[in-house]
């Protein structure tokens, strides 16, 4: 007993010398014991009203908890059963203190979900969502509002199918056609929108719009970004060209871009591409072992705004960081590479990434390579949006782990070169934070309004605790 208030002494302790951060919610889940089976939390936010539902799932259930914006406990609500084959949580919507998650199978086109009535404290579980998917691969899932969309491709052909579900989970099916002919290969040959994500062994990675990622959830060569009604994809499994698919979900219009890249010479030996869309712009890099191309457009417009070029006898003038190698330990700088040659060895292949967040006025870029691996990190990319603490958690857990060969650059709005220093962000405070408690369980990180909040499970107290970031 003694041993754990000393530790829970100790830990308010600490909490309280971190100025960036402060104590949010505490929840008491009343399961206080060491053999506690609290799986894992989900939180989401209800942008309109400010509202907070917190679902903790355990083996066999899931105990749902309503905050309002003060904080302040207004409705609990324990569901006794999940779905029995739709284990990962993908989604959800939201209307009127009603939460309806979705669930999808680990393979095939299965979902299930389960409506919550904070207001009347009950619940309705559906073990199968009578959507006849024919022929079809899953894209990727996508939240907003009140509404859930899923994006299908029809095998072996140009046409995407746009379902959207309402909060009772009624369905909406838009088809959208690709014409033929637009995508080419390197060679120019004609190739369908399916086989170009699908059929070449290339990965699609959601992305989180705005956050600081890691350099492993961006190097996959097809991206799927979703924000204000629109849903874009980028693709750069061929070196000559970036195919963007732009799609309205309201109205399933669609456009389409084929991009020269720039620097892309044919033939040319161990290079690497990427491209990323954030704040209106196209970011493109482009590496070998004797040069950088990183430029940068103006989306959709796509005007060239500012664009950077490297040799490897040359030192990079636009970088804010020392080029390094990190080895997925947070607490280890890592090593600093010598020179630009070196750098460029290490960056030229297909793992190639870049990836933009925004400081105030002022972008802060990421570009470097990384490897793909077989550790947990992995394991928590397979449940985006999911249960894992929710798709930022996923975020967090690749940035402060990340196994990769990097730089950082700092750009004004115009993209000309900063060269003050880097400032921490929302990740950065919250892995200083919990680097003493990366034992707690049930750990979740999520955005509430401007600011971060990260929570986790103490078995010894039965409580699960959220810090705000400010």
């Amino acid at each position: 007993m003694l041993s754990r208030l000393f530790s829970f002494i100790l830990f308010l302790l600490i909490t309280s010398t971190i100025s960036a951060q402060r104590n949010w919610i505490v929840i008491e889940t009343g399961l206080q014991d060491e053999y506690v089976n609290l799986k894992d939390a989900l939180p989401v936010v209800d942008k309109g009203t400010g509202n907070i539902a917190f679902f903790l799932r355990e083996k066999k259930q899931i105990t749902g908890y309503l905050y309002n914006e003060n904080q302040k406990l207004i409705s609990k609500v324990v569901v006794d059963g999940i779905p029995k084959k739709s284990c990962n949580i993908i989604g959800h919507s939201i209307k009127n203190d009603n939460y309806l998650l979705y669930f999808k199978r680990n393979s095939g086109l299965k979902f299930s979900y389960l409506k919550v009535d904070f207001k009347t404290k009950t619940f309705n579980l559906v073990d199968n969502l009578d959507i006849d998917f024919k022929k079809e691969q899953f894209i990727e899932s996508f939240v907003d509002k009140d509404k859930f969309y899923i994006l299908t491709s029809i095998y072996r052909t140009s046409q995407l199918n746009l379902y959207t579900l309402d909060n009772n989970a009624k369905i909406d099916k838009k088809e959208i056609l690709l014409a033929e002919g637009l995508i080419k290969s390197d060679t120019d040959l004609v190739v369908n929108f399916n086989s170009l994500i699908f059929s070449y062994g290339s990965k699609i990675k959601k992305i989180e719009v705005g956050e600081p990622l890691a350099l492993e959830s961006v190097t996959a060569q097809t991206k799927v970004f979703y924000k204000d009604d629109k849903i874009l994809l980028t693709n750069n499994f061929f070196g000559k060209r970036t195919y963007i698919v732009d799609i309205n979900v309201l109205d399933g219009t669609l456009t389409f871009n084929a991009i020269e890249n720039v620097g892309f010479i044919k033939g040319e030996l161990k290079s690497g591409i990427n491209s990323f869309i954030f704040d209106n712009h196209y970011f493109n890099v482009y590496a070998t072992n004797d040069k950088l191309q990183f430029s940068v457009y103006s989306y959709p417009e796509m005007e060239m705004v500012k664009s950077y070029k490297v040799d490897k006898h040359e030192k990079i003038d636009f970088k804010n960081t020392k080029m390094i190698q990190k080895v997925g330990d947070s607490e280890n700088p890592g090593r600093v590479l010598n020179n630009t040659s070196q750098y460029l060895r290490k960056i030229s292949n297909q793992y190639l990434g870049v990836s933009v967040y925004k400081d105030f006025n002022n972008y802060i870029v990421t570009i470097g390579s990384t490897k793909p691996t077989s550790d947990t990190l992995t394991a928590i990319g397979l449940v985006l949006g999911g249960m894992a603490g929710g798709a930022l958690f996923a975020a967090f857990s690749r940035y402060e782990q990340t196994k990769s060969v990097q730089i950082r650059c700092l750009f004004d709005e115009n993209f000309n070169h900063n060269s003050n220093l880097i400032t921490e962000n929302g990740f950065d405070k919250i892995n200083a934070f919990t680097k003493d408690f990366g034992h707690l369980g049930a750990q979740s990180v999520f955005r509430y309004k401007d600011d971060y909040v990260w929570g986790s499970f103490n078995h010894k107290t039965g409580l699960y605790r959220l810090f705000i970031f400010d």
